[in-house]
């Protein structure tokens, strides 16, 4: 977590300089949040300047500026700047609700109170007072009690120690805006952004998250589809040094007023949805803004013509080390409440640059992605890898066969990534339309995950287009942990190796060695993993993280199989509890909730079985309350998918249910769901 500095003095949106005149700089008072001066009415009374950036090194006070020149010299070589700057139009914002969720150190934090909102709309249409030589305001009359001061910073001779700055959170994960700001980053609906156009779009914004509160170690959630908005969000949100929280756009109430309780954003970023407004005013969310980036910043707001020093990031910039927080994503667990996955910029560095490393992704490629942008194979590979190595995105909302292969065809597509869902549905069109698969000959790479890939599949796909699907593993927690190489031998079924610098170790059962189907030479039993890309812990949960690890490795609860050449093999999830289901891990326990809901269920059972095109199809099992006739049997078992639908996401829908007499139980009471599915195929 990154430090502020609070400045001393009567007013802290006093701009004597850039943290306040040297004498009034409190050193003594760094904090992981700033504290703001309570009126007798506890209302705070001032508002955090957005410009402040963290872990700055402090230097003794000095006569002399940076140039040489004593107090009142005009500094040697200093150029002529303008007494006045007006200060550009403020971008509208769109204000729908604010309150709700807040975390307890919200009170300390506080809201800027009316007036000083007040003082800094004025700022929009004030002109500044600048420094010569610097393109930042000196002071503003507009605020009370502020009191113009020179700004003296001493010669590189004179620190007290070296220069050691701190690169802000975007040099972590977003480099290719310095490496190739004029090349294509995304192209969308026809048009194309460069990284310099995503980096000057994601700076605007972030000036508006910064007017509606946001600073560096706290949460912007969002709720928007796939588009070049939500990329602009995600990079406004860690300019600010904050970390970003991605909505599942398919989440129903329940869900999001999870989420947003359990991370307890500032700012809430949705689109123009009805649909999602309505919801977040009706739970009372925090303040909400749409997404657009449009229009340039307010004055003094985060990048208003600020210079930079030499050991200092941007003033817009939050200077933050790499194990600050980055992102916090949901995923389910057993217990059926989604845990908020923890990482930071420096997992997300490591992890995803060493899988783009592996696979050589760079900025000759053209990468046609359409998964969505709410989990870690969508935003982590296909995004933060692309930032991270200049990879053009051939963005989509949702995927397509025809898509693809235009992506292929028109724009030269090098590289898909998707989950056995997309590939069954891609297959489908390949064998009604054989000669459409030319076009993806002339692609480079093809990779899978979030599932296991039926070998079928492998077999089919190669037939139809001479490539050799990448099967790769990985998870929230560890993001992508094994891969199978790029070059040479990629076994269906198989998830390859450790990449980087990941470690495993297979972890078995004390009863391991009776399993009459142990090979020799074959490791059986739980994947654990260890590396630069593991999580930073679950938010909020300190005893689930704990038990998540033993001995320096977190266990996946996978079960896998190594064989003697060390290449790795899924063979399924040890809780039955948790479904893989097109590229989603789905817990079972709260679709059992929603079950359980229904005045007419006693009892529930969610797991999941095989399936050709999901790679598990949920289904439930459930016994009525009261005795029904086989005709009101049948209705319930019709009526419970829509049940379920209402209150959860779509895909967390039951394909098929079951009404049973009863459910196979243990002699502790334990629902065995290993015998409902062993019988699910026989069972009527």
């Amino acid at each position: 977590m990154s430090s502020l500095i609070t400045r001393s003095g009567p007013n802290p949106m006093c701009r004597g300089s850039r943290y306040g005149p040297k004498e009034n700089v409190n050193h003594a008072s760094i904090q992981s949040r700033p504290t703001y001066p309570r009126s007798s009415a506890g209302r705070s009374t001032s508002v955090r300047s957005p410009g402040l950036s963290s872990a700055v090194p402090s230097a003794p006070a000095t006569t002399r500026s940076r140039d040489g020149a004593s107090p009142g010299e005009q500094p040697r070589g200093a150029r002529t700047t303008p007494a006045t700057t007006t200060a550009p139009n403020t971008p509208r914002l769109h204000r729908i609700v604010r309150s709700g969720f807040r975390d307890p150190a919200a009170a300390s934090r506080g809201k800027p109170p009316q007036d000083a909102r007040s003082a800094r709309s004025a700022l929009a249409t004030a002109s500044v007072t600048d420094k010569p030589g610097r393109g930042r305001g000196d002071c503003n009359a507009l605020l009370p009690g502020c009191t113009p001061r020179p700004r003296t910073t001493p010669a590189p001779a004179e620190r007290s120690r070296p220069c050691t700055p701190r690169p802000p959170m975007l040099d972590h994960l977003f480099p290719a805006r310095r490496q190739h700001p004029d090349r294509p980053a995304v192209t969308f609906a026809g048009r194309t952004r460069t990284f310099a156009e995503l980096d000057a779009d994601a700076a605007r914004l972030s000036a508006r998250l910064a007017a509606a509160g946001v600073t560096a170690g706290d949460r912007v959630a969002g709720w928007l589809d796939s588009s070049p908005d939500l990329l602009v969000a995600v990079l406004a949100t860690w300019r600010l040094g904050a970390a970003w929280v991605p909505l599942n756009t398919r989440y129903r109430t329940a869900e999001v007023e999870h989420v947003l309780g359990d991370a307890t954003p500032r700012v809430v970023l949705v689109d123009a949805d009805p649909e999602r407004r309505e919801v977040l005013a009706r739970l009372d969310a925090p303040t909400t803004l749409a997404p657009e980036g449009s229009g340039p910043p307010p004055a003094g707001a985060a990048g208003a013509g600020a210079v930079q020093d030499s050991c200092d990031p941007a003033p817009d910039e939050a200077a933050l080390p790499a194990d600050a927080l980055a992102l916090v994503m949901y995923t389910s667990g057993t217990t059926g409440r989604a845990k908020g996955v923890e990482h930071t910029a420096g997992s997300l560095a490591a992890g995803i640059g060493a899988l783009a490393d592996l696979w050589r992704l760079g900025p000759a490629d053209r990468l046609s992605l359409q998964l969505p942008l709410f989990h870690v194979h969508g935003l982590c590979i296909g995004v933060v890898g692309s930032l991270l190595r200049g990879v053009h995105l051939l963005l989509h909302p949702r995927f397509a066969p025809g898509t693809l292969l235009e992506d292929a065809r028109v724009h030269g597509a090098t590289v898909f990534m998707g989950v056995p869902t997309m590939y069954w549905r891609l297959l489908q069109h390949l064998d009604a339309h054989p000669e459409s698969a030319e076009v993806l000959r002339g692609m480079r790479l093809f990779t899978s995950g979030s599932a296991p890939l039926p070998a079928a599949q492998h077999v089919a796909f190669e037939a139809h287009t001479g490539h050799r699907i990448l099967e790769r593993y990985g998870m929230t927690e560890t993001l992508l942990t094994l891969s199978n190489p790029l070059e040479g031998e990629r076994r269906p079924g198989f998830v390859g190796y450790p990449v980087g610098t990941t470690e495993i170790r297979i972890v078995a059962e004390a009863e391991a060695g009776e399993n009459p189907e142990a090979r020799e030479g074959v490791e059986r039993g739980e994947l654990g993993v260890r590396g630069p890309s593991l999580m930073r812990g679950y938010r909020g949960l300190t005893e689930a993280t704990a038990r998540s690890w033993r001995d320096g490795y977190f266990l996946t609860g996978d079960e896998v199989e190594r064989g003697p050449d060390g290449m790795v093999r899924i063979l399924g999830r040890r809780s039955t509890d948790l479904i893989k289901s097109g590229g989603f891990r789905i817990a079972a326990g709260e679709i059992e909730a929603a079950l359980l809901e229904h005045p007419e269920v006693s009892e529930a059972a969610v797991f999941g079985v095989k399936d050709e095109e999901w790679g598990e199809r949920i289904v439930a099992a459930v016994v009525p309350e009261g005795a029904l006739d086989a005709a009101r049997r049948a209705m319930l078992a019709d009526a419970l998918p829509g049940w379920v639908g209402e209150r959860l996401a779509g895909f967390k829908r039951p394909r098929e249910v079951r009404v049973l007499d009863g459910l196979p139980r243990n002699a502790l009471g334990k629902v065995q769901k290993v015998v409902l599915r062993r019988g699910w195929g026989s069972a009527g």
